[in-house]
């Protein structure tokens, strides 16, 4: 352009022709024509403006290939999501009827077995019933062979005139012959064992045949006579430990029966008899907490037996210096030493006396309190020929509950003997509860007594 601002006029070169400049002119107009894009500059654009753009969901339209790609990934993402889901749940439930499928096969399992084990008790006491019917025959038919069982007093009019000795206790009325017997309590002491194994058969045998009448059916009437046979045999039991305790001490090892077993049951016995027994748990707590106290007991008994026995041993020692010197210096001394040892002598005797009555008033808690009388006829049952041994049972019991071994409990334990020795006052006073109302049911101990007593060893510990 001129500086006046005319414009300039174009000349065209004299090497360019008139097609050339049309081309140019053309151009020229196109670019004119041509809708401007409101678009930001490429070397503008910068991740923060394609976040941005995404939130505010310009992404769509300014970069269609990246969102159809993250689009993508998201729906394989959620597809694996649910795949997995899917595959959780399905494992949760195959889990689940798994373990459903276990338990049922687990309870069905146990009840067979207890099943097998009430199949294994019931012959077991059919066997025994055939065995005890057989000697039973044997011995009506050979009345004479051995010891009489009793001399049987049928006689109304002897019976009535004795009443009074039962009333004070110093008789029983035995009826399992079929009719009354009175049993004075001195008539015990000259008893053989012979002959108290000839009555226990017959108690046996009695008990053998109630207990399948029963497990025929529990509404029998051989449930009444069933206790009432058990209350009778544990008056005998009683009566015999307290006239003739030799007799008792021979029967505890003993077979009535030498054809049928000649040998002790061995512990392994117990375990098959305390499934039969049936405890419950409140029969398993009563009767754990007695073994406690009993062994307790019987620890204290020990240390007082082993300290008089120091004692006697070191009077011995004295009494035999002083009688080693001259007559006249020694005579008086060894007068006072010799009477020591038998002041000794009578308090190791007391001593045995309270261990024996300790267990005795441990068989009456036992058998006539925590036990029930069809417990009590099981016990006599399974184990015959032998007498049940209740100490090997409750080991048995021990075992099961893991309870600590007899040492153990046997130990001070952290208690003074006068607290042992008080706490089997509590057992005392419970055999003392014992009544006709409560002699064939499960008469609780730790319920009403347990808790006056301290224990010596927790349980379980």
């Amino acid at each position: 352009m001129f500086p006046s601002g005319e414009a300039v006029p174009l000349r065209l070169s004299p090497d360019l022709d008139e097609n050339y400049w049309n081309f140019v002119t053309g151009l020229d107009a196109g670019l004119q024509s041509t809708v401007p894009l409101d678009l930001p500059e490429l070397s503008c654009i910068s991740s923060a403006d394609i976040q941005q753009a995404e939130q505010n969901q310009e992404a769509p339209a300014l970069f269609p290939n990246i969102t159809q790609q993250l689009t993508a990934v998201e729906r394989r993402q959620e597809k694996n999501r649910l795949a997995q889901k899917r595959f959780r749940q399905r494992k949760k439930e195959r889990s689940s009827t798994t373990e459903a499928q276990l338990a049922e096969t687990t309870s069905q399992l146990h009840s067979l077995k207890l099943k097998q084990k009430e199949l294994e008790a019931r012959n077991a006491l059919l066997e025994k019933l055939a065995r005890l019917d057989k000697q039973h025959k044997l011995q009506q038919e050979s009345p004479t062979n051995g010891c009489n069982v009793l001399m049987w007093q049928d006689d109304a009019e002897a019976v009535l005139s004795s009443i009074k000795e039962v009333m004070e206790g110093s008789a029983v009325v035995l009826t399992v012959q079929g009719y009354k017997q009175l049993m004075a309590l001195e008539d015990f002491a000259s008893w053989t064992a012979v002959q108290f194994g000839k009555l226990y058969t017959a108690y046996t045998h009695k008990q053998a045949q109630h207990l399948v009448e029963i497990e025929d059916d529990p509404g029998s009437p051989a449930l009444a006579s069933l206790q009432r046979l058990s209350l009778e045999i544990s008056a005998v039991f009683t009566c015999l430990s307290i006239t003739n305790p030799r007799v008792m001490d021979i029967l505890s090892v003993s077979s009535m029966d030498a054809e049928l077993q000649s040998e002790p049951h061995p512990d392994t016995f117990y375990n098959d008899l305390l499934a039969t027994m049936n405890f419950t748990p409140s029969q398993a707590k009563d009767l754990l907490q007695l073994r406690r106290l009993l062994y307790g007991r019987t620890g204290q008994l020990l240390r007082e037996r082993q300290a008089l026995l120091n004692r006697m041993s070191v009077a011995e020692q004295k009494a035999q210096l002083i009688m080693s010197q001259p007559v006249k210096l020694g005579y008086c001394r060894a007068s006072d030493a010799l009477g020591e040892m038998t002041k000794i002598a009578e308090q190791l005797h007391s001593n045995a006396m309270d261990d024996r009555k300790s267990y005795k008033t441990f068989s009456s808690a036992f058998f006539r309190g925590i036990q029930t009388s069809k417990q009590t006829a099981v016990s006599m049952v399974h184990p015959y020929p032998f007498l049940m041994d209740a100490t090997k049972q409750l080991e048995a019991l021990a075992r099961q509950y893991n309870e600590p071994p007899i040492q153990t409990l046997m130990e001070p334990g952290g208690v003074d003997d006068l607290q042992h020795a008080a706490n089997w006052e509590t057992v005392l006073k419970y055999v003392q509860t014992m009544e006709a109302g409560n002699l064939h049911c499960h008469h609780p101990f730790l319920q009403d007594h347990a808790n006056q007593a301290a224990d010596t060893v927790q349980p379980g510990c």
